[in-house]
């Protein structure tokens, strides 16, 4: 089973595959909106539940987000 939309091109020296054009893997999949919500739900939840929003962010998050989360843990 292919993890990646591969694609077969044309080349000078017989062309070869590559990942296709439109793929990001690694783009942020989370909106601005989306990550200002569990930036501001971080205050009401408990210490677990805190890590797994801060894994979150910083799995999905921009990396203002990531940092943003990071200063606030720092003055906790």
């Amino acid at each position: 089973m292919c993890s990646y939309p591969i694609e077969t091109v044309r080349g000078r020296y017989g062309g070869g595959v590559k990942v296709a054009d439109w793929y990001h893997p690694h783009k942020n999949v989370l909106s601005q909106e989306q990550q200002t919500v569990l930036i501001q739900l971080l205050d009401k939840a408990d210490k677990p539940q805190q890590r797994v929003l801060r894994e979150m962010l910083a799995a999905f998050g921009s990396p203002v987000a990531r940092n943003q989360t990071a200063k606030e843990s720092m003055h906790q």
